[in-house]
């Protein structure tokens, strides 16, 4: 079962459905979640600062180098486990594969004195209300180092390598109907008027060797990346609860995380009165090739790349237009 999320300014159609089903079964989606994110989000933080110049010059030149614009794009994300712990909630996106986008406002510098250049980017989607029952914010901030192994010139192309850091952040929040319960062995857990926020945030150490070359009006590029991230995904539910029908107190705690630790699943990492919250850490590597062109009209610049996920064979693409000179 494949859905499809769009983190950006389109409307989505959110059902909820009031049901029971295991805590366990629960946590258990929440640790297949985490893995398949931990995979799949340092590839999208690395979109942006993926320019077709392997190397755009020095700034102590003439003329000087440098150059600001703006991209945006999407990768694929894995969605089996995503439905599987939305299909806990009784959350329902009724639309086809899951594609988390981006923007960012990006900027390059070209060295002093050595061959290098120096990129940053930046891009927020603050809280926003998609209808009544869906809230989304996601932000993406980076930037990066490129030195020069090859600067070019008529016969040879361009080739540097580079090192950067990415830091990607986001969260799905809406409302639950009444009557959402989860089953802990024999007793029910029900939450009151509940809200629930699925978040995820990944900071990555990014690798990249490119090539390029121009050919009059266009300038063809390749390049191949290598991110280790550091990654925290779960959710989050605000909620008067209720256990077997009275109020939250000590002891139900205790032996909610009991039964939880017998099951041997992950446990809640809070769990009171008014909530409880379940956040797993993953972290390792990532690879990823891209490759494009863009359309150079005098200081004007027109991407497009595509790139590939070795990991999990997610996909994403790119367009942006920036200045340059």
């Amino acid at each position: 079962m494949k859905r499809n999320f769009i983190v950006t300014a389109v409307a989505l159609t959110v059902v909820f459905n009031g049901f029971g089903v295991d805590l366990a079964d629960l946590q258990k989606n929440v640790d297949s979640f985490s893995s398949e994110l931990a995979m799949s989000l340092p590839f999208n933080a690395s979109m942006g600062l993926n320019w077709s110049d392997a190397y755009i010059g020095k700034f102590l030149g003439v003329p000087p180098h440098f150059g600001v614009g703006v991209s945006g794009g999407f990768t694929s994300l894995n969605s089996v486990a995503f439905d599987d712990l939305l299909d806990n909630f009784g959350v329902s996106l009724p639309i086809g594969e899951m594609l988390l986008s981006s923007y960012v406002v990006e900027g390059r510098l070209g060295g002093f004195f050595l061959p290098f250049d120096v990129g940053v980017k930046f891009g927020i989607l603050p809280q926003v209300d998609f209808g009544d029952r869906l809230k989304i914010d996601h932000l993406l901030a980076g930037a990066d180092i490129r030195f020069a192994v090859v600067e070019g010139n008529v016969i040879l192309p361009r080739i540097s390598v580079g090192v950067g850091f990415n830091f990607l952040k986001g969260a799905l929040t809406a409302p639950l109907d009444n009557g959402v319960s989860f089953n802990v062995d024999e007793k029910v857990l029900t939450l009151t008027q509940p809200e629930a926020t699925f978040s995820w945030e990944t900071k990555s150490i990014d690798l990249k060797a490119q090539v390029s070359k121009s050919f009059l009006i266009i300038t063809p590029y390749a390049g191949f990346g290598a991110s280790y991230a550091w990654s925290n995904m779960g959710y989050s539910v605000e909620s008067k609860i209720r256990y077997d029908g009275s109020d939250v107190d000590n002891a139900a705690i205790s032996e909610i995380k009991e039964k939880l630790a017998s099951a041997g699943v992950p446990g809640l990492d809070k769990l009171s009165a008014n909530g409880f919250s379940s956040i797993v850490a993953a972290e390792g590597w990532t690879f990823r090739a891209f490759l494009g062109l863009s359309l150079n009209v005098f200081i004007v610049k027109f991407d497009l790349t595509g790139m590939y996920n070795f990991i999990d064979s997610n996909y994403g693409a790119t367009m942006g237009v920036r200045m340059q000179i």
